[in-house]
Parts: structure tokens; C-alpha cells; sequence
């Protein structure tokens, strides 16, 4: 878990529930510049300089309830749309169970690693082990200074599917 998200939490990140300190809105160079999923971009890239991020249950967001909006594809299309037919209760980032585990074991062994980078090399060893990278191309992922950045990166790299073999330390 992250240390500044605690329980009780929400999953939400929308645009209309986010509020970040001018600090960090410049680290990451503002909102992403593009026609639709900027909030995601934003909060993507957030995560990548590792901000204090907190999803507060006691937030509450209105939003618009319009039908024509600025983005194709965006909130408003996404309502007239439910108007006629609501959604199936999916989402697009639902994986696998087992592979969700999977990935929650390996960033945590990630986070070992790289908080412990310049001290040890078992946990860049056995995390490379686990990921099927070189012990050098793992060392290379960790060097990021941001925690958020490194993993950002494995994830990219990695194909979770394939990795079965259980972490049987965690």
C-alpha cells in the first residue's frame, strides 16, 4: 500500500476530484495536452514522480450532467450513451485475478529493490529472476529517481500474463 493513501480509500481519478499542489503540477509539466484522457495522463504521470497521493472517501464531485461536451469520446458522450443503454459493469483496466496479484507481489518487490538499489544487489537479482530481465537491465529500471518512474517502466516492459511462477516469499 502507499504510504500517503491509507484505508479507508476510493479508486477514483477523475479530472473534476483532483486537487494537486502547484509543486508538483509543475514537476510533471501540467496537464498532458491531449484531446481525450488527460485527467488519466495526469494522474499517470503524478504517480510517476511518486506525489503524495491520497483518494479521500470523503470527497464528494458533482459533475455536469451534459450530453454535448468539448472531447469525442469523452464524459458527455459516455452519458447519452448510458442514457440509452447503461454499460456492462466492466472496466477496461480489469485484468485477470491472478495476474493482478501477480503484479501487486512484483511491485512490492520492486519497491524493495529500489529503495535498497544502492546497498544491495540481491533484491535487483531476485527481482530480475521474477520479471525474466538481466540483472543489468533491472539494475538500469531502478536507476530512476523516482520510485513511480522505474515502475511505470517495468510495467511497459513487462507481460504479465506470462509471468507465472508464484513470489513465494511475499
Amino acid at each position: 500500500p502507499d504510504l500517503f493513501d491509507p484505508l479507508p480509500r476510493h479508486t477514483e481519478h477523475s479530472g473534476a476530484s483532483l486537487a494537486v499542489t502547484l509543486s508538483a503540477y509543475r514537476r510533471v509539466g501540467g496537464i498532458p495536452p491531449l484531446p481525450l484522457g488527460e485527467d488519466r495522463a495526469f494522474f499517470a504521470a503524478l504517480r510517476r514522480i511518486d506525489a503524495r497521493i491520497r483518494h479521500a472517501p470523503e470527497v464528494r464531485v458533482t459533475v455536469s450532467g451534459r450530453t454535448r461536451g468539448r472531447a469525442s469520446g469523452g464524459m458527455a458522450d459516455t452519458i447519452r450513451r448510458r442514457m440509452v443503454r447503461p454499460d456492462e459493469m466492466l472496466d477496461e483496466r480489469l485484468e485477470p485475478a491472478v495476474n493482478a496479484a501477480r503484479r501487486a507481489e512484483l511491485r512490492s518487490l520492486a519497491r524493495v529493490a529500489w529503495l535498497n538499489r544502492h546497498h544491495s544487489s540481491h533484491g535487483i537479482q531476485l527481482l530480475a529472476s521474477h520479471l525474466g530481465f538481466s540483472s543489468v537491465e533491472t539494475q538500469s529500471l531502478l536507476s530512476f529517481p523516482y520510485f513511480g518512474s522505474a515502475w511505470a517502466t517495468i510495467e511497459a516492459r513487462s507481460d504479465f500474463d506470462t509471468l507465472k511462477r508464484p513470489i513465494s516469499m511475499l
